[in-house]
């Protein structure tokens, strides 16, 4: 955590507090945007089934016509980075079957650490757009993933970057059908610290092992 308010720009937005042992239960509150938020850190901070499922809960699933689904947009300098490393194409849409099966590969980057995610503010863009009449609302956030070992006192970020979201609500739930992901600048597409990638970049790196 002391890495994480150490990065530049980056301020807590979540009240600070220890996150829940591996394989606890996970609160599912998506109630308000920054409830689901909170859900979402704390579901990568578990790193275990219930984690998997409240983090699988907070995007938006297509049950018909009239309803919208869960789609993820990579920066496109990853995107072309990531097919020249791979010399692959990537999946494209990215859909929620794909983000489901990315917590597990996230979480087990650095399988025995434990992990602090926090959302701050994007001081580019910091109004966010909520429009609780129509159950509609863009969300402009940093992220930053810390990874800490307890036995050798090591920290490290393993996910920073930009994320612009778009959530609506149904049935009193809200729920994220569009996350635009952005690289942080002052990190650049191919980091000095290769751990340093943005989520976009992670979930790309989740397929070179297909």
């Amino acid at each position: 955590m002391a890495l994480a308010l150490a990065l530049p720009g980056c301020h807590l937005f979540r009240p600070a507090e220890p996150p829940p042992p591996s394989g606890d239960s996970v609160v599912q509150d998506y109630s308000t945007p920054g409830r689901l938020l909170n859900t979402i850190a704390d579901a990568i901070a578990d790193k275990g089934p219930a984690g998997q499922t409240a983090y699988a809960n907070a995007f938006a699933e297509s049950t018909g016509t009239t309803t919208r689904a869960f789609y993820a947009f990579h920066f496109p300098a990853v995107v072309d980075n990531w097919r020249a490393v791979s010399q692959r194409e990537p999946p494209n849409p990215w859909d929620l079957a794909l983000e489901r099966n990315f917590y597990s590969y996230l979480v087990g980057v650095y399988e025995t650490y434990d992990y602090t995610f926090v959302w701050d503010r994007d001081g580019s863009s910091p109004n966010d757009e909520i429009d609780d009449a129509a159950g509609t609302a863009l969300l402009h956030r940093f992220y930053t993933l810390v990874a800490s070992s307890e036995s050798t006192s090591e920290q490290k970020v393993i996910a920073v970057g930009y994320a612009d979201l778009y959530l609506y609500r149904t049935s009193g739930q809200w729920a994220i059908y569009r996350w635009e992901d952005r690289i942080d600048p002052s990190v650049g597409v191919t980091p000095s610290d290769p751990d340093e990638l943005s989520l976009g970049a992670r979930r790309l790196d989740s397929q070179s092992l297909q």
